[in-house]
């Protein structure tokens, strides 16, 4: 069977924007020959092969080619009465997430095509905007796309950010509050309602959050280190053993929570559990190689200043970056004679 060069973008488009519903795209697309003609094709050519088949066989794709198969049609997207917003959203948001910004821009332009006024696409407008510094317009748009959906979560969560970066700590505390109360887990919100509550010197307040995200997440390593801090501030000395003892249990599954942990580690001494920490995470995630530099400080508690030191060089020539990021806080749990035996000093 021949297929059009367009035929295939009928499988994407379907599955993009009308949830795989032939039938839908079928209605909206009444007014142009030329996509009903495709759409037949396709159909024909699924019913050949005897399966339902997936837009997915035929990408990727891209905003300029989405926009040339509508041309091609003369298929209005204005007129897309019964699709759906949310797979063209899913691309821009994975663009955004890539730093490709010119495709989720064009994508954004897309969407607002479909709609002139949808919080989808002033969600990635405010996203690019933030990305760029520009908060005044980034804000904008943010405020505006909840304005548009109350519970969208993506521009809640970002305009809870760029209001914290802008230091409107009372508003990002607000916005964060209102995404807990449809995501009642939502660890970046906990996490920026106690920051915000810490910079507004109302630390009382970001306990009482703390203690929230425990009881929300009690698996989180994050926040229970954070907690864990914060009563030892407070002298409530019984409460932050008892978070202690429930950090020991937990084993980290993120590179960022092992940091975090085998820092509490450190700090309390225990620098044998550490390095078993750190080699069976190792063991488990081997790509995370930059993660090994955590080990110097219990090589060199066990005085093994050698092995300390071939990795510390290996850091220097290889991960140079890394290396320059953590040796401040590595070489604050050493002594000036272990810095130096190890090479950070």
């Amino acid at each position: 069977m021949h297929l059009e060069d367009w035929t295939p973008y009928c499988f994407i488009i379907r599955d993009l924007l009308y949830e795989g519903s032939w039938e839908a795209m079928e209605k909206d697309a009444e007014r142009s020959s030329a996509a009903v003609s495709l759409i037949q094709q396709a159909k024909g050519f699924e019913k050949q092969a005897g399966e339902p088949l997936s837009g997915s066989l035929f990408l990727p794709t891209g905003a300029l080619e989405i926009a040339a198969f509508f041309s091609e049609c003369r298929w209005e997207m204005t007129g897309l009465d019964r699709s759906k917003m949310d797979g063209l959203y899913d691309l821009a948001s994975a663009a955004l997430e890539e730093e490709d910004h010119e495709e989720a821009r064009a994508l954004a332009e897309l969407l607002e095509e479909m709609k002139r006024e949808n919080a989808f696409s002033e969600e990635i407008f405010g996203s690019l905007a933030v990305l760029k510094g520009d908060y005044t317009a980034g804000t904008r748009h943010l405020e505006k796309a909840v304005q548009l959906d109350p519970r969208f979560i993506p521009a809640l969560s970002s305009l809870s950010l760029a209001y914290f970066n802008t230091h409107r700590y009372k508003n990002a505390i607000e916005i964060c509050n209102r995404i807990l109360e449809s995501r009642s887990d939502d660890l970046l919100a906990f996490i920026t309602i106690v920051d915000s509550y810490i910079n507004l010197n109302q630390p009382e307040d970001a306990l009482i959050t703390l203690e929230r995200l425990n009881q929300a997440l009690p698996g989180n390593i994050t926040g229970k280190i954070q907690l864990y801090r914060m009563l030892r501030e407070h002298r409530r000395d019984a409460e932050a053993d008892a978070i202690r003892k429930e950090l020991l249990a937990i084993q980290p599954s993120q590179p960022n929570e092992l940091e975090i942990f085998v820092t509490l580690l450190f700090e309390i001494g225990d620098f044998e559990k550490a390095e078993g920490e750190i080699k069976d995470y190792l063991t488990r995630n081997p790509h995370h190689t930059y993660l090994k530099i955590l080990l110097i400080v219990p090589l060199i508690k066990k005085g093994f200043i050698q092995e300390a030191r071939r990795i510390v060089e290996e850091f220097k020539e290889q991960k140079v970056w890394y290396y320059y990021g953590k040796k401040e806080t590595l070489g604050s749990f050493m002594s000036e004679s272990e810095q130096k035996g190890c090479g950070l000093l």
